[in-house]
């Protein structure tokens, strides 16, 4: 899936490059049909490099003269060249290539370095590809809010504190997942910060190199259910998968079946897994059998988030 983000955007960066050179051409000839002097310039000026080539090849004993020579004229043909574009209205560079990258020139590299464009672009597709979509875009550590937590403290932590501390967990986590094989299960009830911190998870995954999945519970057991080869390879393979809503899909034998392959395969696999649930542990004893809940508490890191609905204390905040 990473090699698939690379090539598209490798594409893309290759296109707009030669779309960005097509337009100059296409504005350099405009000026050659409307004024010919400018066509006559350009072509002395093109011609500058083979000339001291030649010159070189040659052994010619006057060549630092030469390039000497060659530069007075040349800024003697560029001034010419300017002086007619601003007579006619034309500004000076209406030729020049426009690259929207100015390190880069839209290559996509610096040297043998990714420029930072290339790599905000394939961080992107890495996100969108990864089942991220504009809905996560936003969500990251740096923005997750722990102001609102409030509620009961338990066993002597409030929620704001245990919220922080899950935080840290998290973001140590996702700087190590794809290092070492580490399950982890975000529980906790509604509107406490779950999908942001495994959206937050996914994109600092993905910008250290990490091959991530991120589907709902429900979406994953469609596809098995359609048996999309493609997709279950993904699903198996990738390095992170993240379950979305996982307690929330409808249940019967195959898809209990579906599930416990998952969670079996992936953890003999050594493949991390990211689980986050509305469920308690009790009410995950009495949805799965005793096959899943073995691999659920004797695999998984559990987080357990707990206070008032914060997004619903933000929204409040937000209207007031």
């Amino acid at each position: 899936m990473a090699n698939d983000c690379y090539s598209v955007i490798s594409e893309k960066f290759s296109l707009k490059r030669e779309n960005a050179e097509r337009v100059a051409d296409a504005r350099r000839y405009l000026l050659h049909e409307k004024f010919p002097e400018i066509k006559e310039i350009d072509f002395e000026l093109a011609s500058t490099g083979i000339r001291i080539m030649d010159a070189a090849l040659s052994n010619n004993e006057e060549l630092d003269k030469l390039i000497e020579e060659l530069k007075i004229r040349n800024l003697e043909l560029q001034k010419k060249r300017n002086e007619i574009l601003a007579k006619n209205g034309f500004s000076l560079d209406y030729s020049d290539i426009r690259y929207e990258c100015n390190k880069c020139n839209d290559s996509g590299y610096v040297g043998l370095n990714m420029c930072e464009c290339f790599k905000r672009e394939l961080n992107r597709e890495n996100y969108m590809s990864a089942g991220l979509g504009k809905a996560f875009e936003d969500k990251t550590f740096e923005n997750f809010n722990i102001n609102f937590a409030s509620g009961k403290s338990e066993n002597g932590t409030t929620p704001r504190e245990n919220l922080e501390n899950c935080v840290k967990y998290c973001k140590e986590y996702s700087r190590k997942v794809c290092k070492t094989t580490e399950n982890l299960m975000i529980a906790g009830g509604t509107g406490l910060g779950k999908t942001h911190l495994s959206s937050a998870i996914a994109k600092a995954a993905i910008e250290g190199g990490c091959n991530v999945l991120y589907y709902a519970m429900v979406n994953i057991l469609d596809k098995f259910q359609r048996y999309d080869t493609h997709a279950i390879d993904q699903i198996m393979e990738c390095e992170l998968l993240i379950c979305d809503d996982f307690g929330s899909e409808y249940l019967n034998e195959f898809r209990i079946s579906v599930i416990y392959n998952l969670l079996n395969t992936r953890l003999i696999n050594g493949r991390s897994l990211l689980l986050n649930t509305n469920l308690s542990s009790d009410e995950i004893r009495k949805r799965y059998d005793d096959r899943i809940c073995s691999r659920l508490f004797g695999e998984f890191k559990i987080l357990r988030l707990y206070g008032n609905d914060v997004r619903r204390l933000k929204k409040d905040s937000e209207q007031k």
